[in-house]
């Protein structure tokens, strides 16, 4: 019985972490910003939403090596910026954005819809 109590108390601890990482929904992007050589942020993209995502309120970003070695997601994120589509964006809001102090979750997955 101990056992049991003792298992029942780790994964009520543990299962709140495993799922509070993902999170998606769908927006229209406000603005879209990347940085330059000259500075610490240097190639990130930070795409910035007309209705906030729940934990993702300020937005989504993208890594450099993201950025740099993904661009369909690029690509689909300005389409969707100049169409002012609907976008699906899921993401990571455990991994924030080191630029800003605001709720930027990592982007993982870019959509565009009509």
């Amino acid at each position: 019985m101990k056992k049991y109590f003792i298992f029942g108390v780790a994964l009520t601890l543990i299962a709140p972490l495993s799922f509070s990482a993902s999170i998606s929904g769908r927006s229209v992007i406000k603005a879209i910003y990347t940085y330059g050589a000259d500075t610490s942020y240097q190639n990130e993209v930070v795409i910035q939403l007309k209705y906030p995502i729940q934990n993702c309120a300020s937005g989504f970003w993208m890594s450099d090596v993201d950025s740099l070695e993904n661009k369909k997601s690029i690509s689909i994120l300005l389409s969707a910026f100049h169409t002012e589509s609907t976008v699906y964006l899921a993401g990571d809001d455990s991994k924030r954005w080191a630029g800003s102090g605001g709720e930027y979750c990592k982007l993982s997955t870019v959509g565009i819809e009509r």
